[in-house]
Order: structure tokens, then sequence, then C-alpha cells
């Protein structure tokens, strides 16, 4: 067995991020060099002390064409912020293959260490501190980062954990704390280490954090764990 979730595409819109539209070519690669400048902009300095004129330098746009495709500043960083959130998580491979206990576990492992590896790459965890940092004043791109995340994750892995008490592999009460517990262990401990203290997080523990995890989850819930 294998979930393959459908995953919305409408986030930006739903929380108010429309994408910037650009109509040729020649214009599209223009405003993707003035994304990724953005960003590394305002993942550095945040959004006041986030610089168009040094945008412009690191991404050989000048400064009125940036302002012709993003009117304001405010619009440039919503779009390049809600851009990278989309794409730090694009790619997340589906849940399994499985075909018992064993190859579930695994298929979970392995689910959960590359969700991990993409929300603890040291581009993401700055780019989830520049969200918090604005939160207050841009809270649609706090919700963009909440839906994202339960699309292309947490939506995924409910979705085989659902199936694999439907097959008798886990045996899990309504709800959804399973699904809580199983991410807070594997991504939320050391998502909190990487964002705040990170030179405590050391990345290669990672693999076995999300064995762990999945461990101790498989232990409590597995079919044979009472």
């Amino acid at each position: 067995m294998t979930i393959t979730t459908d995953r919305d595409h409408g986030l930006r819109e739903d929380c108010g991020l429309p994408e910037l539209n650009v109509g040729t070519p020649r214009a599209r690669e223009r405003l993707a060099a003035v994304r990724a400048a953005a960003v590394v902009e305002f993942r550095r300095h945040g959004f006041l002390g986030g610089s168009v004129d040094d945008i412009a330098r690191r991404s050989g746009v000048s400064k009125p064409t940036i302002y012709a495709y993003a009117e304001t500043k405010e619009r440039l960083f919503l779009d390049a912020v809600g851009d990278a959130l989309i794409a730090a998580y694009t790619g997340l491979p589906d849940v399994g293959p499985w075909s018992d206990a064993d190859s579930a576990r695994s298929a979970l492992r392995s689910f959960l260490l590359a969700w991990a590896q993409r929300l603890l790459e040291p581009a993401t965890i700055d780019l989830r501190r520049t969200v918090i940092g604005e939160a207050e004043r841009f809270p649609q791109l706090a919700e963009l980062w909440a839906r994202t995340n339960a699309a292309y994750g947490d939506r995924p892995l409910a979705d085989a954990l659902a199936m694999m008490a439907r097959e008798g592999l886990l045996a899990l009460p309504d709800g959804d704390l399973p699904l809580r517990q199983l991410i807070a262990m594997g991504i939320g401990a050391p998502q909190l280490v990487a964002t705040f203290r990170p030179k405590d997080f050391d990345r290669s523990e990672l693999p076995v954090v999300t064995e762990g995890a999945v461990s101790v989850f498989w232990g409590h819930y597995g079919k044979d764990a009472r």
C-alpha cells in the first residue's frame, strides 16, 4: 500500500497571497531571480532590514523593474517568502509502500525522516525564523505555513496511519492525538532546537531521532502492543 495524497495547490490564494504574474518567459526568469534574491535578503535581515536596492543588486534586475512586478516592498516580501514556503515542502515523497507491519514501520520512518530533513535545512530554518518574527505584521504568512505543513506533511501521514489502522496494523483512538505525538517526537523536538538553539542541533542525529519516534509510536499503538 502507498498513500498518495492530492495536495492543495491553491494554498496561496486561500491565504490571501496571490502569486505575482508576469507575461513573457524573459520576465518570468527575471521574477524568479528577484524572488531568490529577496528570500536571501529577507531571511538575513527581516522585512524592515531587507533592502530592495540590495535585492536589485543581487538579482541583477533593476529596482524600477522590481516595482513593476511588485508594487510595494510588502507585496514583494509576501510573494517571495510565500513562494519559498511552498518550495520548502514541494517534492516530499508519498508514504509507502507497505504490505505488513515491518514495511509499514519502514514507510513511516522514511517519510518522517524525509520531512524532518526538508524542514531542518538551514535555509528553511532561517525562513521559519523570518515568518515567526513577522507573524504579527504578516499573519497570512503564518497561516500559509500552517496550511502548507498540513497539506504536504500532516495529511499524507494521517491518511497512512488511518489506512494502517483499517488494515489492523495499528490500534488508534479517535482524534489526531497519535498523529500529533508522532510528529512531535520525530520533527517537533529537533525543530525547536534547530530554530532557537542551532549550535546544539546535530543534523546527523535525525535518522536516529525519527527511527526512535516510530519505534515508540509503534510500541504504543501497534496491534501487538497491548
